[in-house]
Order: C-alpha cells, then structure tokens, then sequence
C-alpha cells in the first residue's frame, strides 16, 4: 500500500500503430505526432495503472488511464488496455477498433523523437515485449512497510 501519487510514466510524443494481420505480427506505423519531445508546447502523456499496483499489464487485459496536457488531445476518448512496452521503455496501449484485422489500434507512448518513425513502415511485433511495465512513484510518495510508511526514495 501507498500513499501520494500513483506510479506513473510521462511521455511527450505518440505514434498510433495498426496490425497487419488477425495474429498481430507485426504492425503498420499509422499517425506520427509532429512535436519535437523537447518543444515547449509539446503535449504530455501520462500513462497510470487502473488497479493501482504500480505494475501495468499484471492481469492480462489491464486498463490503463491515460491523461493529457492539453486534456482532451486525443480527439475521442477511449478505454485503453496495456499491450506492451518499447525497449526505451515506451508503452503501448490498445483500443478497440473496426479497421484492423486484429480489432484493435494501438498507441506506442514515447519520448523518442519522432523522427525516428516514419508512417506506413512496418514493424514486427517482435520489436516489442509484452512483459509488464513497472511503473515509477514520484518522489515523496510514502510506501507502507514493516517499519511503516517510508518516502519511496528512502526505501533501500
């Protein structure tokens, strides 16, 4: 148990995916935000665990909350559900959708520059892991241990 902020991860950029096949193999890059990661009126993507346990993707099918700075960027709000993550630690949330074999569009939330994505390349799922994401508690939030509740970064 813990008090203060949920564990969250903080994203300034999105690329929406779409897979290539029912079996999701691999997968066809959709939109690519245009904002450079490090302008100043990027948008914020902040991913929080719906169960609260710190972990995304600890019970198949999680839901993840996603808020955003501008609220609202996202022109239809969904429920999201953790698929995955990036190996720079980028996570993947999915939607259901009509237009995919698969059913479902998908949002890899990044800070890598978007640049590094170009639209309608195709990426093997492979490229992805589909472990659970360990989220981050922000500073000052306090964990209950046997010694009671202790500042996250004090924990040793």
């Amino acid at each position: 148990m813990s008090s203060g902020p949920s564990p969250s991860l903080t994203y300034r950029t999105f690329v929406e995916l779409n897979s290539t096949d029912a079996s999701t193999s691999s997968f066809r890059i959709g939109n690519v935000d245009p904002q450079r990661v490090d302008a100043p009126d990027a948008p914020t993507f902040v991913v929080t665990d719906s169960d609260n346990s710190g972990i995304l993707g600890d019970t198949p099918g999680e839901l993840a909350r996603i808020t955003t700075t501008p609220a609202n960027y996202f022109t239809t709000q969904q429920n999201y559900s953790y698929w995955g993550k990036s190996q720079d630690n980028g996570t993947i949330v999915r939607f259901p959708s009509t237009r995919t074999p698969d059913g479902f569009t998908y949002f890899l939330l990044t800070n890598s520059e978007p640049s590094s994505f170009r639209q309608f390349d195709i990426v093997p799922s492979s490229n992805f892991s589909q472990a659970p994401l360990v989220l981050c508690f922000a500073s000052g939030t306090r964990i209950l241990t046997n010694r009671g509740e202790v500042a996250v970064e004090h924990l040793q």
